[in-house]
């Protein structure tokens, strides 16, 4: 899977579950989005897709929706996600 740069930022997921956005000139962290919900191994995988002020990514349990510009906080909620796969 490969990260998506748009709006200044390099938005990627990683294999603890996690959306990392980090500032695309200097690299440093802006803010991360927690897909695992707690649950071990969710690794991201899906190649982040940016569209209409979104970034919509997936784990193999879900796929989740968050604001490009983020919450204002260091880790954010998303705005949308569907239903849990039953595994």
């Amino acid at each position: 899977m490969s990260p998506v740069v748009t709006s200044g930022a390099v938005f990627a997921g990683t294999c603890d579950g996690y959306l990392r956005v980090l500032n695309a000139g200097t690299g440093a962290l802006m803010w991360t989005g927690d897909l695992s919900e707690g649950i071990a191994h969710s690794c991201v995988t899906t190649s982040p897709i940016a569209a209409n002020g979104l970034l919509i990514l997936a784990n193999i349990y879900r796929v989740k929706a968050f604001d490009l510009s983020g919450c204002g906080a260091s880790v954010c909620a998303p705005v949308a996600k569907d239903r849990a796969i039953a595994g």
